[in-house]
């Protein structure tokens, strides 16, 4: 189901996003830079993005936490 929802919210096409940083900024996983010609290193969350592909990246780790040894371990490391 969560892999259903994936491919739902990107139209089946990862090259439209061109980066992983990219589709993790569409999710609301990474923040966005914005930064000036003074000052560099101002990152803000975006406040546009696609829930649909949150929900499935947060299940998708749940799952991952619960079933999967090792990346349970990688988690609570």
């Amino acid at each position: 189901m969560l892999g259903a929802e994936f491919i739902a919210a990107t139209g089946g096409d990862l090259d439209t996003f061109g980066t992983a940083d990219r589709l993790a900024t569409f999710a609301d996983l990474a923040p966005v830079p914005r930064d000036s010609v003074r000052v560099s290193g101002n990152m803000r969350w975006p406040h546009r993005y696609h829930r649909g592909l949150l929900r499935a990246f947060y299940m998708s780790t749940m799952a991952g936490i619960r079933f999967c040894p090792v990346s349970r371990s990688y988690c609570y490391r």
